[in-house]
């Protein structure tokens, strides 16, 4: 998630109104300055509105598909999340990274 909003802020032209990195809204584009948002943005992967107008279009639909293909990934030797534990399982990895992040 943070190497494809890196690559999108260095691959698109710098204008008037450049796309960058801004305060912790919930959107792959925000500082994380604290850990509780990263965590935040793992589990939505979004671009906000704004920040998707301010890519050139020719990178938009890339963007967007590969926030996709990260919401959708299932590694090879692991079923699909769709039983009620794995998705358990992820919610207490992701709710320690929570934590960590109010420390």
């Amino acid at each position: 998630m943070l190497c494809i909003a890196e690559l999108m802020v260095t691959i698109n032209p710098e204008g008037k109104d450049p796309l960058e990195f801004h305060k912790d809204r919930g959107c792959v584009f925000d500082d994380n300055v604290y850990r509780l948002n990263v965590a935040k943005c793992i589990r939505k992967l979004t671009i906000e509105k704004g920040c998707l107008k301010k890519m050139d279009a020719k990178y938009r639909d890339a963007a967007v598909q590969m926030l996709d293909a990260l919401r959708a990934y299932v590694p090879k030797n692991k079923p699909a999340p769709s039983k009620k534990r794995d998705r358990e399982q992820d919610d207490f990895w992701l709710d320690q990274l929570d934590k960590l992040g109010e420390e």
